[in-house]
């Protein structure tokens, strides 16, 4: 296999004459639903507003005021971690969540992500009641991406008006289906 290019975050290979692969480290995506029965809608998604570069050099319908798309938590497993070590150190960095999991489940494990990447993940359903709910101040990973990044927490009743309203990446939107089946056969109310 043939190096055609080595990054910091990826490197693109060729296998064979002719293809070309983004090769990339295993991910985690974090589906964090917190229990909140203050409100009226109790289950709630905690969201990324990301910005993402590649995404501006393909669409350019995106006003300049708003580049950041709705996305779910996620990140590359580090060395020495378990899939669901990482998920719990993304949840830390990009929600300031601190204290363990009232549930967590993986939904599925090591899948492909698309043809054009070796990238594979593990989807994470991670539940939390609000009154187990500790807090930390939100650091990302020191990026001037994250920080620019913001993280939202939306009602899961709004999420379909959510995702009509603002732009969004797959990872949400599969995500957000993948949850209403997880709420679904666990018989969690959304209200």
């Amino acid at each position: 296999m043939k190096t055609l290019f080595k990054g910091n975050y990826f490197n693109v290979v060729a296998p064979s004459p002719g293809d070309e692969i983004i090769q990339e480290k295993r991910h985690v995506f974090a589906l964090l639903v917190i229990e909140d029965h203050r409100t009226l809608s109790a289950l709630n998604l905690v969201v990324r507003l990301e910005l993402v570069p590649a995404y501006g050099i393909r669409d350019a319908t995106i006003p300049i005021s708003y580049p950041r798309y709705a996305t779910i938590l996620s990140g590359s497993i580090e060395p020495g971690e378990t899939d669901e070590q990482a998920v719990l150190r993304e949840i830390k960095e990009e929600a300031g969540v601190v204290s363990p999991p009232d549930m967590i489940e993986c939904l599925e494990t090591d899948i492909p992500i698309m043809k054009s990447t070796s990238l594979r993940s593990s989807i994470y359903v991670v539940y939390y009641r609000s009154y187990n709910l500790e807090l930390s101040r939100i650091k990302g990973d020191g990026s001037l991406i994250e920080k620019r990044s913001d993280t939202v927490t939306v009602p899961i009743n709004d999420m379909s008006r959510f995702l009509e309203e603002t732009p969004h990446d797959f990872l949400i939107l599969g995500g957000y289906h993948l949850l209403m089946n997880w709420l679904r056969v666990n018989n969690l109310q959304t209200f």
